[in-house]
């Protein structure tokens, strides 16, 4: 049943452990609602949660689906716990979680390509945890630079290489995000550029000087040669 518990304003805990899915709106609205476990639910509908201007700590342990706008504008939100998280299927849906620090997603495999403002004012959110293999594109607007991407490992990037694009000096970019990788013969090149050609001046340069402090030397030796005659 769709908004279950919308505006419940006295709501402060919420159990429950045999549904499998929460609805549309379920406790939209319910401002005293600090923390809910929802131990068997599967999948979240739109709006679930949003506006629950208290909670603080969700658990979702069997949650593999996120819908719209789920936690929208839940400011003090500063724990999820998803561990079997799969597909995030469309947009806004940690929009003004600006309590939230990091975040869990290795477990997911499939991101609505055309999400908007996944992430967006959630002005506290460091870390993101993906896992091995990258999951299906973000949006095209997904920006990570303010992010830290945290992989299982360094090797891992190299599954995420077929989303990245190539910066100048060759370092690999995930949405933003610079991955410690780099492409061998940009970075080469880019080595080249960068330090190889200051170096031809510095050593013109050099020589320059050298040449300068010889010609000199010899100046002074051929006007000190009548002299010695």
């Amino acid at each position: 049943m769709s908004a279950a518990f919308t505006d419940c304003e006295n709501l402060e805990t919420a159990v429950f452990t045999n549904c499998i899915t929460i609805n549309i709106l379920s406790f939209s609205g319910c401002k005293k609602l600090k923390s809910i476990e929802l131990q068997n639910v599967q999948s979240i509908g739109q709006y679930a949660f949003s506006a629950c201007s208290s909670l603080e700590t969700i658990k979702l342990p069997s949650c593999e689906v996120l819908s719209k706008a789920v936690f929208n504008d839940c400011s003090k939100l500063a724990s999820i716990f998803i561990p079997k998280i799969r597909e995030i299927n469309s947009e806004d849906t940690f929009y003004g979680c600006s309590s939230l620090k990091e975040l869990n997603l290795t477990t997911l495999k499939i991101v609505n390509g055309n999400s908007l403002d996944t992430f967006y004012k959630c002005n506290s959110l460091q870390k993101l945890y993906f896992g091995e293999k990258l999951p299906e594109k973000f949006g095209k607007f997904a920006d990570f630079s303010n992010f830290q991407i945290i992989l299982p490992s360094e090797n891992s990037w190299k599954n995420y290489l077929s989303q990245c694009e190539v910066q100048f000096n060759g370092r690999y970019v995930w949405y933003g995000y610079k991955s410690p990788l780099f492409k061998a013969s940009k970075r080469a090149g880019f080595f080249i550029i960068v330090v190889g050609i200051p170096l031809i001046f510095v050593s013109i340069l050099l020589a320059y000087v050298i040449y300068a402090k010889i010609k000199e030397r010899r100046m002074k030796e051929s006007e000190n040669f009548p002299k010695l005659l």
